[in-house]
């Protein structure tokens, strides 16, 4: 064919739309013969999350209650009246006093001390190693898998003992005493009864007689991963008892949602579980004719951490403030009868005064807060 290049309409037209589809999808056919490899790891991985999360869904808990004002609870500014124990050690999580009615805690670089009014701190051991302190206090290594220091969350004061029980999140059951100075693991993370489940971040413990009952809050991640259990809802977490005297370990309840505390209620027939992700309480008999079985016993109106019981034989739960800055800032505790009807509330609208708190114990009318991060005690009148 002769084409004048003089003549426009003697040249032949490019239909510019279809050209742009079949440019397209030479494009496409390039990408897939360079990177078929990655694209069927890809759609692997897509259907591996499909099963995955069709067992474990994304839950939406931690926007279901909403603010805290917009419950039942009316508002003040109690929680922003508090006075301080300036401990200058960041990480008092939980409280517990002893028959003397001295102060115990654990700390975030492994230590278990004892606290003056005055903020004078006595060192009683390391539920890890016994390494330098300057070690211990480089936060950089409380991002390994297992810090060498240990990590001691729930504390629980035999009666009339010198023992205080602790539940550290990387090296399971340990009982010290406060007197001497000594300790013993009587239940490792590793112990072989726990199969191929071992421990992966024991969060609470109470006591009675020989029996010690405790909660690891998922079985799939530890301590410093475990944000992926709580985001997701995992339900790995457990409850188990285990008695010292006879070395017998028993698993009570399985596929509970993050629980980090546990507490036995006044008459000992029955705990009360904090399933964290799911902000309620879950209550399982251990007495009684309902023993084995368990019921919701209260819908908290918000992310929760440790249960105390007071000398009042009410409860006292707290809020933690904020979390990962998805919930909003606001401080709040709130004490309950053994019905699971409020009594009283706590408040700090800002979340200012105290910063995630974790534990509320009740001694000698005044509330004594603990924290994850902060490195005060604070103390509120009752």
């Amino acid at each position: 064919i002769t084409i004048e290049t003089g003549d426009p309409k003697a040249i032949p037209r490019v239909d510019l739309k279809r050209q742009e589809r079949i440019n397209l999808l030479l494009r496409i056919q390039m990408f897939l013969m360079r990177y078929y490899i990655l694209i069927a790891l890809f759609i692997i991985g897509i259907l591996i999350s499909y099963s995955y999360f069709s067992i474990y869904p994304i839950n939406t808990i931690f926007f279901k209650y909403g603010h805290p004002s917009d419950i039942n609870l009316k508002e003040n500014d109690l929680l922003t009246k508090v006075e301080f124990i300036d401990i200058k050690l960041k990480g008092p999580e939980a409280i517990t006093f002893d028959k003397n009615g001295s102060l115990f805690t654990g700390l975030r670089n492994g230590l278990i001390v004892r606290v003056d009014p005055d903020g004078h701190v006595e060192k009683i051991i390391r539920t890890g190693d016994e390494v330098d302190d300057h070690i211990c206090d480089d936060e950089s290594k409380w991002n390994l898998a297992v810090p060498p220091c240990g990590r001691p969350f729930g504390l629980r004061m035999k009666p009339n003992s010198n023992y205080l029980y602790v539940a550290d999140s990387f090296y399971g059951i340990i009982k010290i005493n406060v007197i001497e100075k000594t300790k013993q693991i009587i239940l490792h993370s590793n112990d072989t009864r726990f199969g191929n489940r071992p421990l992966k971040s024991p969060e609470d413990l109470d006591i009675e007689g020989d029996d010690i009952y405790f909660v690891d809050s998922t079985d799939k991640h530890s301590l410093n991963e475990a944000i992926e259990d709580i985001i997701f809802s995992y339900p790995s977490g457990r409850l188990f008892r285990y008695n010292e005297k006879l070395d017998q370990l028993d698993l009570l309840l399985d596929h509970l949602y993050f629980p980090n505390g546990v507490q036995l209620t006044p008459k000992k027939d029955a705990l009360l579980i904090n399933e964290f992700s799911y902000a309620r309480i879950i209550k399982y008999f251990v007495e009684g004719d309902m023993k084995g079985k368990s019921e919701v016993f209260i819908e908290l109106p918000g992310l929760s951490d440790a249960i105390r019981l007071t000398e009042l034989d009410t409860l006292l739960f707290i809020n933690p403030s904020v979390i990962m800055n998805i919930w909003p800032k606001y401080g709040l505790v709130v004490e309950y009868d053994m019905n699971g009807n409020i009594l009283k509330s706590w408040h700090d609208k800002t979340g200012k005064k105290v910063k995630f708190t974790t534990n509320a114990v009740l001694h000698d009318k005044k509330l004594y807060l603990g924290s994850y991060t902060g490195d005060k005690i604070a103390i509120v009148n009752y």
